[in-house]
């Protein structure tokens, strides 16, 4: 039986995932939010095109509006600086990547959270912030950083402004993506590049784990890009550069870990069944994720 279609490319979705509400993970204030709603059950549907893997449950519904939980987020999903310095390699990576001769450009981070990606850039750049939740932005002390509480699309910041714009961990969140990849277009100047970090449907681990994959139990991930569906999506938007790099998330576990959890996947099968010491065992992030930088 097919479901809805994909939000990339409008494939028919395969069921792959189904899962009880109670099981996901308490992603911020989402799960209270969402369990309000009439269905107890997480379901997503690969795309029998792209291979993207696609929410086909209530939170697809028009009536249902998830990102608006993010609003309101609590402490607990705010990155706090404990966590600064173990992310910093990763965001210095970043920045190497996107701006290797370090030439003074405009940047806007956009689901900045508490500013942790624009904290770590030098001063060589001027910094911009979107993000939704107002005690993330409550916690962002550093004035040289502009910010809006809201989207890209009613932020007050001039159109054709920005030499770059960031999205990380942020387009797996989004209903519409495509909508997304235009709305970031119009603020970018002529030659402005676009920077998405998201997982990747298609990598070889998240392939390998299959349904068990951790990625997928969180509740506000509802579009999960494969690489083809991304670029093909800043193709048709008329970026026509458009670079792919593979790398792992800094929240990623040891290839260690990940093989036990991978072999025990395999053996006790869906998420709801892997559960010891009251812990739920999903198979965890490693060389998972993508960084595409379109211009």
């Amino acid at each position: 039986m097919l479901f809805h279609r994909c939000v990339y490319c409008g494939g028919a979705l395969k069921p792959f995932r189904s899962e009880p509400l109670s099981c996901a993970y308490d992603e911020i204030n989402l799960s209270a939010h969402l369990k309000s709603e009439k269905s107890p059950t997480l379901s997503s549907g690969k795309c029998i095109s792209c291979q993207s893997i696609i929410a086909n449950d209530f939170r697809m519904s028009d009536e249902v509006d998830i990102l608006n939980a993010y609003t309101q987020a609590p402490s607990a999903y705010v990155s706090r600086d404990q966590d600064f310095q173990g992310n910093l390699p990763f965001y210095k990576t970043i920045e190497k990547l996107i701006n290797p001769k370090a030439k003074p450009m405009t940047i806007c981070d956009v689901g900045c959270n508490s500013g942790q990606f624009l904290r770590s850039l030098d001063e060589s750049w001027d910094k911009f912030g979107v993000e939704p939740g107002s005690l993330a932005l409550q916690l962002l002390e550093d004035q040289s950083i502009n910010t809006h509480q809201g989207t890209l699309a009613n932020s007050p910041f001039p159109k054709q402004s920005m030499d770059y714009i960031t999205y990380f961990d942020v387009f797996e969140h989004l209903p519409n993506p495509k909508e997304e990849i235009e709305i970031a277009k119009s603020f970018l100047k002529q030659n402005g590049k676009l920077a998405i970090l998201t997982g990747n449907s298609t990598s070889m681990t998240a392939k390998a784990a299959g349904p068990t994959w951790t990625y997928l139990s969180h509740v506000g991930h509802i579009s999960v890009p494969s690489e083809k569906a991304l670029t093909q999506a800043l193709s048709l938007s008329g970026f026509t550069k458009i670079e792919t790099l593979k790398l792992s998330h800094p929240y990623s576990r040891s290839f260690f870990d990940w093989l036990i959890l991978l072999t025990l996947s395999k053996i006790l099968g869906t998420p709801a069944r892997i559960k010891f010491f009251n812990r739920r065992w999903t198979v965890p992030l490693f060389q998972d994720h993508m960084l595409v930088i379109a211009s």
